[in-house]
């Protein structure tokens, strides 16, 4: 077994172990009869055990907004180089699609592949967020709007998340994100809207 499936599978554990704690405390009293004098009692118990698995499944986010920051660090740790550094974007208009290369190791490079239409699509909903007045903006952020599209769109239904953060990643290497200094995971656009969409028109008219 590989490192990275090492890692993969640890990580996939914790996301199995996040799911059971949830459903567990949800249907803590599932087949349970109570009696009926104590129903203002138990009705008390079970709130503080969806409080419980509110609070858990908060924490679950957070893991996950952490997932790939995790990955690419463990990653990073191989090669002396930022993550985004070893990010590269490949047009292929024959093919109508992005290829996105991020190098690992020496030997070892990760291909995400999306339509271009998709790629343009999640930049420009990413700087519509700032046109309109945020600030900051996470991954988590765009995968909520988009989820659907890049499900529908790509061979990320189950992922979506990890495309989004890729994307992130380019716009990273071309200093068009950077990271933000008061909230945790989040990027501020370092370019104007108009500097965005020129540079973005200008990458999508190459094929390389």
């Amino acid at each position: 077994m590989s490192e990275k499936e090492l890692l993969a599978g640890r990580i996939e554990t914790i996301n199995k172990c996040f799911e059971q704690l949830v459903d567990t405390f949800n249907n803590f009293f599932q087949g349970v009869e109570i009696d009926e004098t104590h129903t203002e009692s138990f009705k008390e118990v079970q709130d503080q055990m969806k409080q419980f698995a509110d609070d858990i499944s908060t924490v679950q986010k957070q893991w996950v907004d952490y997932q790939l920051y995790l990955i690419d660090t463990a990653n990073s740790m191989i090669l002396d180089v930022p993550i985004v550094n070893r990010t590269h974007l490949m047009v292929d208009h024959q093919e109508g699609i992005v290829r996105i290369l991020t190098e690992y190791k020496i030997d070892a490079i990760i291909t995400d592949i999306l339509p271009i239409h998709l790629f343009r699509d999640i930049i420009l909903c990413t700087v519509e967020q700032f046109a309109s007045g945020r600030r900051n903006i996470k991954v988590s952020d765009i995968t909520k709007l988009m989820e659907d599209e890049i499900r529908s769109r790509s061979g990320y239904d189950e992922a979506p998340r990890v495309l989004v953060y890729r994307v992130f990643n380019v716009l990273k290497h071309h200093d068009i994100l950077i990271p933000s200094s008061t909230v945790r995971f989040g990027h501020n656009l370092n370019k104007s809207v108009a500097e965005v969409k020129e540079w973005l028109d200008h990458v999508l008219s190459q094929n390389r």
